[in-house]
Parts: structure tokens; sequence; C-alpha cells
């Protein structure tokens, strides 16, 4: 039970993570960092108000993947946020956004840090509020998530680009 709920949890974060992986429609505003290819050792703790929850495992990166990343969420925030800013500042990356996915309404404040080289952190703080037509309840989510990356070799080994695998090498759903 606590491997699906890490393989769950690993899906939800490396999706949130394509959702912000996006550069600018013009030249001349701030550009997000991309991962160098190559095999990335991934801690990522998660937070919704029932206390963290831990994942980690290795990814293998290439750049086709990076820019893939990049070409579809860029593609997803024009179609779908109002507010999508994007600053350096503090010798990092900030993003502040507010979106709306299938019906809910996504505000988020994000911080990079790293040369996303040899290492990252993410530090996702965002809020989700699900409001149902006819429905007089409104589901309002918090949620943190940090993920830490550290980057191992050019050389993924076994595991090809996109695929991912837990400590335990059971292979894990990424894209």
């Amino acid at each position: 039970m606590m491997m699906r709920s890490s393989c769950k949890l690993s899906r939800i974060v490396f999706a949130t993570a394509a959702y912000l992986a996006i550069v600018p429609a013009f030249a001349d505003e701030p550009t997000l960092p991309k991962r160098a290819a190559g095999l990335w050792e991934l801690k990522t703790t998660m937070n919704e108000g029932n206390g963290p929850r831990e994942s980690s495992l290795s990814l293998c990166i290439d750049t086709q993947m990076e820019n893939n990343t990049v070409a579809a969420s860029m593609n997803e925030h024009r179609n779908n946020c109002e507010r999508y800013v994007i600053e350096e500042r503090d010798g990092g990356t900030v993003v502040d956004a507010k979106c709306k996915f299938t019906g809910r309404e996504v505000t988020s404040h994000t911080v990079m840090s790293g040369d996303f080289t040899s290492s990252f952190k993410v530090n996702i703080e965002s809020t989700t509020t699900d409001s149902k037509p006819n429905d007089a309840q409104t589901v309002v989510v918090k949620r943190t998530i940090i993920q830490e990356g550290t980057y191992v070799s050019a050389d993924c080994g076994k595991l090809e680009p996109g695929h991912a695998m837990a400590p335990d090498g059971t292979p894990v759903a990424v894209q």
C-alpha cells in the first residue's frame, strides 16, 4: 500500500513539475531553468494538511524530454492561466500563477533555486479551490511540494530518457 501511495505521489509531483516548466512567450522575459540531461536523484516532500509524505526516485532526463515538457507546459499555461508571472529574484526564479484546470482554480507561488546542472530545489505553495455548480460546498486544498534534485551522471545506466525508478527498483511512470 505504501508503494502505491508513493508512486501516486510521484506521478502527481512530476505532473505538477511539468506544468511549471514553461518558457515565457517573449524572448526578453525571464526564462525558467532546465535540468541537465542525465540521471537525477529526486526527493519530493508533499503536504496537503495531513502531514508530509516523502518519496524518492531516480529519473533519466534528456534534452528532448526537457524541450517537450517546456512546449507542453507553455501551451497549458497559455490556455488556462489568467496570471502567470516569471521573475528572476534573489538568485533564483519565482513564478506566481492563477490558473484554472478541469474547473478547479489553482493559485500558486513557486521558488526555484540551484544551478539545475548539479542540483536544484523547487518549493511550490498552492491553493486549489473546487466549486461544483449547484453544490453549496467548496473544497479548498492547500498544498506544499518541495522537490530537491541531485545530478548523478550523464549516463542513465539501464533507465531510458523519461523513465524513473523507485529506490527498490520498481519502475515509476512520470509522463
